[in-house]
């Protein structure tokens, strides 16, 4: 499973009509399963950040190709001030990412690695995961090297941040 994190800009007053044309754009595509669609209000505001799913790397090229020649990618002129679209790999450990509802409250983190450092970080993490069913559920865990990036859910502690990140460095 391939997935991209899309993230659209603009004024903080229009993110749920930037949220509505979006959902409207990506209701045209061929290919492409939306999995979550959230408003920044901690950290970056005025962001609103798409995670989708693709079947194969050449469906998510196929998708991107569109939005590249949109004269108006997610239906977002007048409103988006800017788009940057990221490509992930699922981990091979989890299940691939579904919609659901966790609560209000989802946490985006981005992990730079060293050079050869994902075999490592990928072995903590997977032990780390174990640990913390008892009071978290993941939603979805992705690299594309060197770049990490996980979704989580909000409750995730310390710990098991801690226990993957000591592994990995």
């Amino acid at each position: 499973m391939r997935y991209e994190l899309t993230k659209l800009t603009g004024p903080l007053l229009k993110l749920s009509e930037i949220s509505a044309a979006a959902t409207s754009w990506m209701a045209g595509a061929d290919v492409g399963r939306v999995l979550g669609l959230w408003h920044s209000e901690i950290g970056e505001l005025g962001a609103v950040p798409i995670l989708r799913s693709f079947a194969s790397c050449e469906e998510l090229a196929a998708e991107r190709q569109r939005c590249h020649r949109s004269a108006n990618p997610f239906n977002g002129a007048g409103l988006v001030r800017s788009l940057q679209q990221e490509s992930y790999r699922g981990f091979d450990f989890l299940p691939d990412i579904e919609p659901r509802v966790y609560g209000g409250l989802y946490e985006f983190r981005t992990y730079w690695l060293k050079p050869g450092g994902l075999p490592p970080t990928l072995t903590a993490w997977q032990a780390a995961l174990e640990l913390a069913k008892s009071y978290t559920r993941t939603s979805g865990d992705q690299y594309d090297r060197p770049r990490w990036t996980t979704a989580y859910h909000a409750h995730l502690g310390l710990r098991i941040h801690s226990a993957a990140l000591r592994f990995a460095r």
